[in-house]
């Protein structure tokens, strides 16, 4: 993970988020807060679009977010109003609360537009 930063006031993450990306379909980054991977930006939306062709072949209709476990840390991302959200967080943070928080920056990102 990289230290790469924004100047935005993280206290109001949840517990264990590191940081996340918001990217166009084509992985452009928009925006990002906190501190995150460079690569974020560029799996973010690979990941919505795997996750859909898996609900699909699944019979799970709409695939709303996709969340990678690893070891050392996870991933979410969850694609809000056509822009890609991908979030860093620690392995003992809640997956739920990480999902909740990027819905809600989503809903503030869309009032802004």
């Amino acid at each position: 993970m990289s230290n790469s930063s924004s100047t935005t006031d993280t206290n109001s993450f949840p517990n264990g988020l590191y940081g996340y990306a918001v990217t166009d379909a084509g992985g452009n980054e928009i925006g990002q807060k906190g501190t995150i991977s460079h690569s974020v930006n560029e799996f973010a939306p690979y990941f919505n679009q795997l996750a859909a062709l898996v609900g699909d072949s699944l019979g799970f209709g709409e695939t709303e977010e996709i969340v990678l476990f690893g070891k050392k840390q996870n991933a979410l991302c969850i694609e809000i109003d056509g822009l890609h959200y991908g979030a860093i967080f620690k392995p003992k943070a809640s997956y739920r609360d990480i999902s909740e928080f990027l819905k809600l920056e989503g809903e503030e990102n869309d009032v802004l537009a």
